[in-house]
């Protein structure tokens, strides 16, 4: 196997690739060799081996009747390495209409999109909550947390970057 480092991203020629170069993580090569992963290259993430794309999630959750913004964070878990937290702001409510619980919010993404993408944890904040607001162009694609190739994760819209091994 070769691997090398460009632009923070982790280049890999294996036997399997037909001596092709396939760019799949984000990371770095440390001058005495050792390989940091740091996220991967597609913004999808990785929790207990399942692959997800975050920004689907959220434009699920945001097509939901009732949500006014949706949010995911990646956090640390012991279990899985990191699991995606979604922070959400419900819409003020019509006197005869209920907000989505929880559970209904991971039941749509389920139905959508699969158990890989099914958020661990559904957080609701109060109306006009800033940590939930959207903060990429055009609502989608926002950077996490600490920019770039070093970032350990943190709140966005879109993309997640997965903390740090």
């Amino acid at each position: 196997m070769h691997l090398r480092e460009l632009d923070g991203l982790l280049c890999a020629r294996t036997p399997f690739t037909g001596g092709r170069e396939l760019v799949t993580d984000r990371g770095e090569i440390t001058e005495g060799g050792i390989v940091l992963v740091l996220g991967r290259a597609d913004g999808s993430v990785s929790s207990g081996g399942m692959l997800h794309d975050p920004a689907a999630t959220v434009r699920v959750l945001r097509s939901a009747p009732g949500v006014a913004s949706a949010r995911l964070q990646v956090v640390p878990d012991a279990r899985f390495g990191v699991r995606t937290l979604a922070e959400m702001v419900l819409a003020p409510a019509a006197a005869d209409t209920v907000p989505p619980s929880a559970e209904e919010l991971r039941t749509l993404v389920r139905d959508r999109l699969g158990a890989a993408a099914v958020p661990r944890e559904v957080r609701f904040l109060p109306p006009g909550a800033a940590s939930a607001a959207p903060s990429g162009p055009d609502d989608e694609g926002p950077a996490p947390a600490g920019e770039g190739p070093s970032g350990r994760g943190g709140p966005m819209d879109g993309p997640l970057s997965s903390p740090g091994r």
